[in-house]
């Protein structure tokens, strides 16, 4: 990222993204590429940077899933545990918060947009596309395969958060 003429470092990058792209053929995408994908065509941002953007709000509305036969916090809890980020006796949530908070660590740490309002639009801009923003969420297929179901309040919601870079608390 710092060094584009470090062969090796965009190798392992190039793997990296192949990978990824492999696991969607298996996995498909959830909301937070839908919200993305929505954010960039209509603002004409680079997909990754948009993507990346939704990434620790989509799982903080993933873990606050109020089904609870939901396995959300397990699975990113699991996931903190065997990355070494927290102890193996730490409760799920809190494990799982772990994974957010290093999240946010990389977008700092690559310099990557934190919140909608850094992509230099403003909110007026926003609001006056929300109907359009939503709209399109509902065209895309990926938004169906998260653990928790997005409604129009729910996608609203989500973009100004995002906009604003508040944590999703509902």
């Amino acid at each position: 990222y710092k060094d584009g003429k470090n062969e090796e470092a965009r190798d392992m990058m190039h793997q990296a993204a192949t990978i990824s792209g492999l696991g969607f053929g298996n996995s498909q995408a959830h909301i937070g590429h839908t919200l993305g994908h929505v954010w960039g065509s209509v603002y004409h941002l680079p997909h990754g940077i948009s993507v990346g953007l939704f990434l620790p709000y989509i799982v903080q509305y993933c873990l606050n899933n109020p089904d609870e036969n939901d396995t959300t916090a397990k699975i990113f809890g699991n996931l903190a545990k065997q990355l070494g980020w927290t102890e193996w006796n730490t409760d799920e949530h809190t494990a799982a918060n772990t994974v957010i908070d290093k999240i946010k660590q990389l977008q700092k740490e690559v310099e990557l947009p934190t919140k909608l309002a850094d992509t230099g639009v403003s909110r007026e801009d926003m609001e006056k596309n929300m109907n359009t923003l939503i709209s399109l969420c509902f065209q895309s297929s990926s938004l169906t395969m998260a653990p928790r179901s997005a409604n129009t309040e729910d996608l609203q919601k989500l973009f100004e958060y995002a906009y604003e870079g508040k944590d999703v608390d509902f």
